[in-house]
């Protein structure tokens, strides 16, 4: 790969759709602190996308093998996708950068996302997470997070997202843990197939023609039958 191309895959690598993560990267979530590298929260692979046309956000996160929950060795382990809306102050404390929102998972027994608005110093909470195998999901509406100020939709393409993965004094930090990458529109799901014909109970096109020649048939034999019996009738008797 030339340099420029290097570059270039470098500067985009903030704005992928997917952002994938090095395998056995978690350490010490603080410089000169002791870790213990828990492998359990490797996070190998993240999705921020907008979703339910424009009014919702979903952050899909893939672990690089099914944790488990709840966690109930020490703390319970936390995802945070850390969150940046230009058009509000920001605040930055201990390993957290340059953030407003955070969409917070604890792996406890029945969680629930919490969102937390830092300048506000508010919460709310939503029940819009799932767990199934090594890939966790997190939907909420983009209410939560985003104002619509100009009464022209919440504009939630101007975010910016990044992910914290911690358990006691461990972390692994996508992208270094700052909010900097885009979140963009989901695909459109396929549409659904229409049910069959025959499964509703309504005649195929191939059944009626042969329904109506059925139908004529009987018509034809019913009408000869009638006119031999007439014409037996108007006989004289020997």
């Amino acid at each position: 790969m030339s340099r420029r191309a290097a570059l270039a895959a470098l500067l985009a690598a903030p704005f992928l759709v997917a952002a994938t993560d090095p395998r056995g990267d978690v350490g010490p979530c603080t410089r000169g602190r002791a870790g213990t590298r828990d492998a359990r929260i490797d996070v190998v692979d993240a999705r921020g996308e907008i979703v339910e046309r424009g009014t919702a956000l979903r952050f899909t996160v893939v672990f690089a093998s099914p944790p488990e929950i709840p966690d109930r060795e020490g703390r319970p382990f936390r995802v945070d996708v850390v969150l940046r809306d230009p058009e509000l102050p920001t605040v930055s404390f201990r390993y957290y950068r340059d953030l407003n929102r955070i969409v917070r998972f604890d792996a406890v027994s029945d969680p629930l996302v919490q969102i937390v608005l830092l300048p506000e110093r508010g919460a709310n909470v939503f029940v819009g997470a799932t767990l199934i195998g090594d890939t966790l999901t997190m939907t909420l509406p983009g209410r939560l997070v985003a104002r619509d100020l100009d009464v022209e939709g919440l504009g939630l393409e101007r975010l910016r997202w990044g992910l914290i993965v911690r358990d006691e004094a461990d972390c692994d930090l996508l992208g270094g843990g700052r909010p900097s990458r885009r979140l963009v529109e989901a695909s459109a799901p396929a549409p659904t197939p229409r049910p069959s014909p025959l499964a509703t109970g309504a005649p195929s096109s191939s059944v009626v023609p042969v329904a109506v020649a059925v139908a004529g048939l009987a018509a034809a034999w019913a009408v000869g039958v009638l006119l031999r019996r007439r014409a037996g009738a108007g006989r004289p008797r020997r």
